[in-house]
């Protein structure tokens, strides 16, 4: 190989260029025999060398997916790892389109949005093609700093793009049958790998690793003898204001290592399990007297440090509910118990431990304070759906929308959270009569919207489990139907996995009932319990609705995309619609869409609206690359 030289050695461009030239006539005898990754590999350690780049790469397309994936990339010396990228981002883009990108200068300003660049400022890069132009791929070649004669450099790419683009072809149907050839051993292997994920993944805290409820219950059934074991149920001190100061992956983390604090501690024959949201249980066995305080003593210094949360220092209290077991005749009034000695704990101010005794069983002055707050609230008609648009990928824009409850009082804000005052609903039924109305406000203002501007956007409304057990509950809905003169079809019911616990064959048979009336049904939160299949299979869905803890690393981990699209084979087969709830990220929309997902819903698109904001979502609707383009509407 000749000994390359730089252009401050030359007078002139033209000089440079017939350098570059006679030196890469010398490379190219070394190329010919080279064929496949040996090639690449060579092409760019010669090219970097020739040129004194800082770095080359070359890399292929698969437009229909909008991805391309480096073939060889030398870089400081080495070659790096392949990787995948995506293509619509600024440079990436230009090169799939067929244009080239010369530039010896000001590629940072050119490219201010592409961090890949940052560190760069000359490039020279071309697309290469196949046999039947079109583009399948690029060679790039960056410089960190000025390089001036880049169309003397760029006359060597022209001399080798027919070549790249030949190798390129070969190398990508090579991929391909290699890919082919391991595909059948992977289908095989996959079916094991799902079931035993599911299984996993029902006794496992998804953001945590913790033991979960379904494992305590598991667990619990190994004693013959629970009467000497205790369980204590924590939850953490103003963990909502947490969340919405630092983020909800702020909070995932403070729960991480609250966790692992926990565990690595010496907590003697003590499991610890994560319950749900905030909350934590702790299941231990009495030797003798007071062995539980120890431990909820130890766990109290544990709570005096700080937590690490992504660099800050987080302080956070917890209030703790303490049961025995002999006090109880089952496991379950063991953990009502216990939570309600939660509760007490938290309404007497909270960073406390309080101890379940029977007396607690009657109902508190707090309870009546609340209750009769939502009672002033509903005559007040403080009670309000809001609504969260459901995203057709396919469509590009909004074609539904799910109501949520919310309690608004007289200054717009908040009164108390949903998961604040829904389970007091449930508990005085108060829920009956709020849920009544909420769904002929919902239907009403569907229909009003879809009559203004002429389209079909259809609503989810969830049902509680006390709602459903409401004997009056198929006929009020009948008679708001009739009263409103909506289309059922445009109705989905949201069901939670609860309902099936007890009483299947009534649910079954209110379900029948539904269906028969037109609408449709939804089963929420799949993929939480470990009997869904079963329900799938017994019950007349129409609809699934993905969980938020499959959504939340669809991007990053390979077995919540595998899950998910065993899940989505499971529905096409059997004719169901698939929504996936909890999409918080574009990175998330976008891979959701591109394995087929039929519908996303998520604060990517929009946090639940009130209704005077819902009819701006009639007139404009988002699309993936976040441009807002106009609907077909009819004007109001």
């Amino acid at each position: 190989m000749s000994v390359e030289i730089s252009q401050s050695s030359f007078d002139s461009e033209k000089d440079y260029q017939r350098h570059l030239e006679k030196t890469w006539n010398d490379d190219v005898d070394a190329l010919l025999p080279q064929q496949g990754q040996s090639y690449f590999n060579q092409l760019t350690h010669r090219l970097t060398r020739l040129l004194h780049a800082d770095r080359v790469f070359a890399a292929s397309f698969d437009l229909e997916l909008n991805y391309g994936t480096t073939i060889a990339d030398y870089y400081d010396g080495e070659f790096w790892d392949n990787y995948e990228f995506y293509v619509p981002e600024t440079a990436n883009a230009i090169l799939a389109a067929g244009k080239s990108i010369v530039l010896g200068d000001g590629l940072r300003n050119k490219f201010p949005e592409d961090g890949s660049l940052g560190s760069y400022s000359g490039m020279i890069a071309q697309p290469a093609y196949d046999h039947d132009n079109n583009v399948i791929g690029m060679i790039v070649v960056l410089f960190k700093e000025t390089f001036s004669w880049v169309h003397a450099a760029n006359s060597i790419l022209d001399l080798c793009m027919g070549r790249i683009g030949s190798e390129m072809m070969s190398f990508y149907k090579a991929r391909q049958l290699n890919d082919m050839n391991h595909q059948l051993l992977r289908e095989l292997a996959l079916s094991n790998q799902l079931k035993e994920e599911l299984s996993r993944l029902a006794y496992v805290d998804r953001i945590t690793g913790l033991p979960n409820r379904e494992q305590f219950r598991v667990d619990a059934k190994m004693y013959e003898n629970l009467s000497d074991h205790w369980i204590a149920m924590f939850g953490l001190d103003c963990f909502k204001p947490i969340n919405e100061s630092m983020g909800i992956e702020a909070g995932d983390a403070l729960l991480r290592e609250i966790g692992l604090r926990i565990t690595r501690a010496d907590l003697d024959e003590t499991r610890l399990y994560k319950w749900t949201g905030d909350e934590y249980l702790l299941f231990g066995l009495v030797d003798q007297l007071g062995d539980e305080e120890t431990i909820l003593r130890l766990c109290d210094e544990l709570f005096d440090e700080p937590f690490d949360v992504n660099g800050s220092q987080v302080h956070v209290t917890r209030s703790t509910g303490v049961s025995l077991l002999k006090d109880h005749d089952v496991i379950d009034g063991a953990i009502q118990g216990v939570c309600i000695a939660l509760q007490r704990a938290k309404i007497r101010g909270g960073n406390r431990t309080v101890y379940y005794d029977i007396s607690m069983n009657k109902t508190d002055s707090q309870f009546y304070k609340v209750h009769s707050m939502m009672q002033d609230g509903i005559s007040k008609r403080q009670f309000t759906p809001y609504y969260q648009p459901i995203y057709d990928p396919r469509l590009e824009e909004y074609t539904g929308y799910e109501a949520l409850m919310r309690w608004i009082g007289p200054a717009g804000k908040p009164v108390f959270f949903p998961d604040q005052f829904i389970p007091i609903a449930e508990r005085s039924g108060l829920i009956i009569a709020l849920g009544k109305e909420m769904i002929e406000t919902s239907i009403t203002d569907i229909t009003t919207w879809n009559a203004t501007y002429g389209l079909k956007r259809d609503l989810a409304i969830n049902l509680s489990p006390l709602q459903f057990h409401d004997d009056d509950l198929i006929r009020d809905i009948e008679k708001i139907i009739s009263k409103v003169g909506v289309d059922p079809n445009l109705i989905k019911f949201e069901i939670t996995e609860s309902l099936f616990v007890h009483e299947g064959d009534y649910v079954l048979g209110k379900l029948e009932e539904l269906k028969n009336l037109g609408f449709r049904l939804s089963l929420d939160d799949f993929g939480t319990g470990y009997s869904s299949l079963a329900y799938l299979q017994k019950y007349p869905f129409d609809i699934i609705k993905i969980d938020k803890c499959f959504v939340d690393d669809v991007v990053t981990s390979k077995k919540s995309k595998a899950l998910i699209k065993a899940v989505l084979l499971l529905a096409n087969d059997i004719g169901m619609k698939i929504v996936a709830e909890g999409v918080e990220t574009e990175d998330q929309a976008h891979c959701l869409s591109m394995m087929g997902i039929d519908y996303l819903q998520g604060y990517h698109f929009s946090r639940p609206l009130p209704a005077v904001d819902i009819l701006a979502t009639y007139a404009d609707h988002v699309t993936m690359k976040g441009e807002v383009k106009r609907a077909n509407f009819l004007p109001g």
